[in-house]
Order: C-alpha cells, then sequence, then structure tokens
C-alpha cells in the first residue's frame, strides 16, 4: 500500500513539473484593445509577437515555436517565425541579424535590457523567408528597441530570462515601399531555442 501511495506522489509531482515547463514555453495570447488582431504588449515571457504589415498582419502561429536565437561569429539572429495573414495565410519568417560579440550562452540576452538596434546599420540584415523563398530586404528603416530584459524564477530556481519590446520596419519588395509597423515581442528564452553555430 505504501509502494503504491509513494509511486502515486511521483507521478503527480513529476506531471506537475513537467506541466510547470510545459506552460513557459507555450504561447499566451491577450489581445491588443488597439490592435485585437495583435498580441498585446506584454512583459510576462507569453511567447508572442505580433505586427502590422501593410494593411494585413504578421504574428506568431501556436505550430511553431514562435522565436529561435542563433549565434556565429559575433553575429547575433533573432528568428521570427509566424504567419502573414491577409485573405489567407502563409508562413512567414522574419530573421533579424545584427553585431553582438560575446554571446555565448541564452543569460548572456540579459545585456540587451533598453537597448535599441537601428536597421539602418551596416551590421544589420533582415531576411524574409516563404515558403522555399528566402531574400535579404533592401531596408529604408526601423529599429528594434529591447524595451525590457529580465530573469524569471520560478520557486527560486532560474528558469528563463524574458525579453520583451517593439520594432518597426521600411523596406522595398520588388521596387514597391513597404512597412512593418506597430510590432511587439515577448519571449521566455531558454537554452531550448538558443543555438551556437560557430
Amino acid at each position: 500500500m505504501k509502494k503504491t501511495i509513494y509511486l502515486l506522489i511521483i507521478i503527480i509531482v513529476t506531471a506537475y513539473g513537467c506541466s510547470k515547463e510545459s506552460e513557459l514555453n507555450d504561447s499566451i495570447y491577450v489581445a491588443d484593445s488597439e490592435y485585437p488582431s495583435l498580441p498585446k504588449y506584454t512583459e510576462w515571457g507569453y511567447n508572442t509577437f505580433g505586427a502590422n504589415y501593410e494593411r494585413s498582419t504578421f504574428t506568431y502561429t501556436t505550430d511553431q515555436i514562435p522565436l529561435k536565437i542563433t549565434t556565429k561569429n559575433d553575429t547575433l539572429a533573432l528568428i521570427f517565425q509566424g504567419r502573414f495573414s491577409n485573405d489567407y495565410t502563409d508562413n512567414m519568417t522574419l530573421r533579424f541579424s545584427f553585431y553582438a560579440p560575446e554571446i555565448s550562452n541564452y543569460k548572456d540576452l540579459l545585456r540587451f535590457n533598453d537597448r535599441q538596434i537601428n536597421f539602418m546599420d551596416d551590421d544589420v540584415r533582415v531576411e524574409m523567408i516563404t515558403d522555399d523563398n528566402t531574400k535579404f530586404l533592401h531596408i529604408l528603416g526601423g529599429k528594434f528597441h529591447f524595451i525590457r530584459a529580465q530573469t524569471v524564477f520560478v520557486d527560486d530556481q532560474e528558469e528563463q530570462i524574458v525579453l520583451s519590446g517593439t520594432f518597426s520596419l521600411k523596406f522595398l519588395e520588388n521596387e514597391i515601399p513597404e512597412s512593418i509597423s506597430d510590432g511587439r515581442f515577448d519571449f521566455g528564452i531558454n537554452d531550448d531555442i538558443f543555438f551556437v553555430l560557430n
């Protein structure tokens, strides 16, 4: 009888631990009051992003991991995976790459607290990936603003860091100017989505 009770307790504790970890990796959608098709700007690690793209939106999806981060040769890349949506939906990825030396693990991203990246800087590249088509964008303006970088503790244990901020982008698409505006992101980051490619 005691063995059965101990086994039951171990199963419950294991299930609770797994669900807690899973919850930290899930996306939580809270609608923006001004732009209901976009997630509200938050700083809670909700694993969401969204922006107005011309008269449509570019947002995270629940069937893809919304952010992956790579570092290689002092270049950091933030890979936003989501969907471009209008009357139809297409998967779309934006890869933002910029010079960021001495980033060797996800905890080093805490130094981005209240930091801005200007897309017009020489070391910044933005790639758009749709289906099998990958292209570097001809940037006309825009910036990333990492508003907040913070550590998240669960039961006094460091679980992840949260990066939250805003972005906007102007670029040429087939020689026609386009814009992505009102962008916002809020990601919980740990080793699962951080990749060293050196």
